[in-house]
């Protein structure tokens, strides 16, 4: 679930986090879509009954019973329910640091990119068994960091490590 979904069902909503994404369909015939929804489903009522929300409208279309059903209050149809999964990324745009971190003294190297590359590197110590040390940092962004990836492909042991070569070093010693 990706913020380009919420804006295509609501344009113009910018605050809006759905909880589930939710899609009613005809009781005769359940490959026929009625209406799909991204909602929040706010806290239970008196009624132990949780209603969702949709942004556009400021009224409960949705409710889920307490049986745990979900239930559409403005058209009748079954409505299947799952609930939307988000997960952090970094815009290819936002400012960091391409870093240049090797395992040991003439280990391989691991390129990567942070906003905060200290602490990045700490997460990656506590993962590897050889003292890790930092070569260099370029300010840059995610598509940078893959600009470098791309460079060096040649040179790739796997995923963003690659081999201990004289062309990373002199990059850097360039920079």
């Amino acid at each position: 679930m990706t913020r380009v979904d919420v804006e295509e069902l609501y344009p113009g909503v910018d605050s809006f986090v759905p909880t589930h994404r939710v899609e009613v369909v005809d009781g005769r015939n359940p490959k026929q879509v009625l209406r799909r929804d991204l909602v929040r489903l706010e806290n239970p009522g008196d009624e132990d009954v949780a209603y969702a929300y949709v942004p556009v409208e400021d009224e409960p279309v949705y409710g889920v019973l307490s049986t745990g059903l979900w239930q559409c209050f403005l058209t009748h149809g079954r409505v299947r329910a799952r609930p939307v999964k988000f997960r952090e990324v970094a815009p290819k745009e936002v400012r960091g640091a391409v870093y240049f971190v090797q395992a040991g003294i003439d280990g391989p190297i691991k390129i990567g990119w942070s906003q905060d590359v200290s602490r990045r590197i700490s997460e990656l110590q506590t993962a590897n068994a050889m003292r890790l040390r930092l070569l260099g940092t370029v300010p840059g962004t995610l598509e940078d960091e893959a600009a470098m990836h791309a460079r060096f492909a040649r040179f790739r042991i796997e995923a963003e490590w690659f081999q201990n070569v004289p062309e990373i070093h002199e990059y850097l010693r360039s920079r």
